[in-house]
């Protein structure tokens, strides 16, 4: 079974999961693995923002978000998390990198940091 994910309330009833970014593929994989281990910049963004429940506490933390122009960053060539991501690099300016494959056969991430050594 897949599922996609805002709030990783589906990571409790799929084996696999597809994280999307802007309608593009940033991560996809097995739920434990993806949760465990995030490997595209964004997935470990969205994985590290998710609140640990402590009843005894109130949530006091300010989500800040860049301005919507920022964020909708407009080179449809472009990686899509280019303005957000704290690794981005030059040549992501230039192209939306593709799935690489990452530990295992079915765990692949959007993201130049895991192309082969030799393809750059």
């Amino acid at each position: 079974m897949s599922a996609g994910l805002f709030d990783c309330k589906p990571c409790a009833i799929g084996d696999e999961m597809v994280i999307l970014f802007q309608g593009i593929t940033a991560e996809m994989g097995q739920t434990v693995q993806i949760v465990e281990n995030p490997k595209h910049p964004y997935v470990q963004e969205l994985i590290a923002s998710i609140p640990a429940p402590n009843p005894r506490r109130k949530w006091t933390t300010e989500i800040k978000l860049p301005p919507e122009d920022v964020m909708r960053f407009g080179n449809p060539n472009s990686c899509r998390f280019y303005p957000r991501c704290p690794n981005r690099m030059a040549r992501c300016l230039n192209a939306q990198p593709p799935l690489y494959k990452i530990d295992t056969a079915d765990h692949e991430a959007a993201c130049f940091l895991y192309e082969p050594q030799g393809k750059a």
